[in-house]
């Protein structure tokens, strides 16, 4: 999985948010993204919000209970507010 050409999208995704600036960032349905390779993209995403400006949550929502895939979020957010 680490020679997957695709892990490194996030960073592409990273860079057009650092040149677009927008208010809110999503990024979602991305299965195991919190947990993968000892958390590295989480860190790495986080820090890279966190030294642009945003504020940062993170959530993990669905349950097989419910029949549904789990979809995990991290939202980034400028300008102060609640989310």
């Amino acid at each position: 999985m680490l020679e997957d050409p695709r892990n490194g999208l996030y960073r592409k995704f990273l860079e057009i948010v650092r040149d677009l600036q927008p208010k809110m960032v999503l990024i979602e349905n991305v299965p195991n993204l919190l947990d993968f390779d000892g958390g590295k993209y989480r860190d790495e995403t986080y820090q890279f919000l966190a030294e642009s400006g945003y504020e940062i949550k993170s959530d993990v929502s669905g349950t097989v209970a419910q029949s549904m895939r789990q979809s995990q979020k991290i939202i980034g957010r400028s300008g102060g507010g609640n989310f």
